[in-house]
């Protein structure tokens, strides 16, 4: 008898329940989240909410807002709307409007994503123009929701095209807590045409406030300097293309692989760095440039060197123009000589701006397409 007794009351202890369980019918799954400017400084929130059917005809979802003075307390207002408890856990993005991230810092307004246990660290952001909560209008193209399709809108367009950057939650803790807290987030423009919210580049973020935007284009260079670059194309002038012409015509290369490998060289306060970046490149559309001869083919990879060196040279010296470091210079120098970086620290603006950059690219062709090394239809 005293032995059953113990058993039933030791059963007590593994039978508990969750304290915190919702039924289904008790929980309201967010998709996506957008932050925008509210009245008096207050921010307003606005969620996608998945909205369960009893057919198979697609994800049903819809909108509601709330304002307060932080995240956290307009999440808890959604309740008396939904009469139902809001779960995080299947979120896919997050859109910050561009004029709330120039008004507030980054880290304050996504301090909540952080801080509650059902956001995954996997969610992506991003930053939009105009309000963020008319992204959520867009009727998705190919994917089940919005927040999906920004979500690969990211990943492929860093992927395929080099235009953009695939930035989580996660990736974003990592650089916002590093020796040196600048760094990029992707952004989104509202395509009325398409109906659609296409990846446009970059925005850069000092202090975890919006500074500037960097086009698509220029982000594929922005990029390659921290090695980010996976594959995407790039357009060179024709060679020889008179300057007077109205509008320069392009030709294209698609890059295959490109890797980049920066040397720091530290003497007292002087900081010197050399970037070698390689990359395997095939032609991709050629109008004029033929590559026939061993001659010719030479000319052309130190003519696209040339003008790849000078695109990164660009983008390096309007980052030292801004004084801010999303390519992580100082957290290089803090890994490779901590020692150095104690004294460089602490006017690191001035410092980065002041380092003296050598950049060296070296181009592959690796292939010249399916047909031939010139225009395809020339004789």
């Amino acid at each position: 008898m005293r032995i059953k007794l113990i058993l039933i009351f030791s059963s007590l202890f593994i039978m508990t329940g969750c304290w915190d369980q919702y039924e289904l019918t008790e929980l309201g799954f967010v998709i996506a989240a957008t932050l925008d400017e509210g009245e008096e400084d207050a921010i307003k929130l606005t969620l996608q909410v998945y909205k369960p059917s009893g057919d198979d005809t697609g994800v049903e979802q819809f909108h509601i807002s709330t304002e307060a003075d932080n995240v956290y307390d307009a999440t808890r207002d959604f309740v008396i709307h939904l009469g139902r408890k809001t779960n995080w856990s299947h979120m896919q993005s997050i859109i910050l409007s561009e004029d709330l991230v120039k008004a507030k810092a980054i880290d304050e307004l996504l301090d909540f994503f952080y801080r509650d246990i059902e956001p995954r660290s996997t969610v992506n952001v991003v930053i939009g123009e105009g309000e963020g909560r008319d992204f959520l209008n867009f009727e998705p193209l190919i994917e089940s929701t919005v927040g999906r399709q920004i979500r690969e809108g990211q990943r492929q367009g860093h992927q395929l095209s080099g235009k953009s950057i695939d930035t989580t939650l996660f990736d974003l803790s990592l650089e916002m807590k590093s020796e040196v807290n600048d760094t990029y987030i992707p952004y989104i423009i509202p395509d009325h045409t398409n109906k659609t919210a296409p990846m446009n580049g970059v925005v850069l973020l000092k202090d975890g406030q919006m500074t500037t935007h960097i086009s698509g284009e220029e982000t594929q260079y922005l990029i390659m300097l921290k090695d980010q670059f996976k594959t995407g194309v790039i357009k060179i002038p024709l060679l020889g293309n008179s300057q007077g012409e109205e509008e320069e015509k392009m030709e294209s290369l698609k890059v295959l692989s490109q890797e980049t490998n920066r040397d720091v060289h530290i003497e007292g306060q002087h900081i010197s760095v050399k970037i070698t970046s390689e990359l395997d490149v095939i032609l991709g559309e050629i109008f004029q440039t033929k590559l026939e001869t061993e001659e010719e083919k030479e000319q052309y990879v130190q003519y696209i060197e040339r003008i790849v060196e000078e695109r990164l040279e660009l983008m390096i010296e309007r980052l030292q123009e801004e004084k801010i470091d999303p390519i992580n210079m100082g957290n290089q120098i803090y890994r490779e000589n901590p020692t150095e970086w104690k004294t460089l620290k602490e006017d690191w603006r001035e410092n980065f701006a002041n380092i003296e950059f050598e950049v060296d690219v070296d181009i592959n062709i690796i292939t010249s397409g399916f047909f031939q090394s010139k225009p395809f239809l020339s004789e």
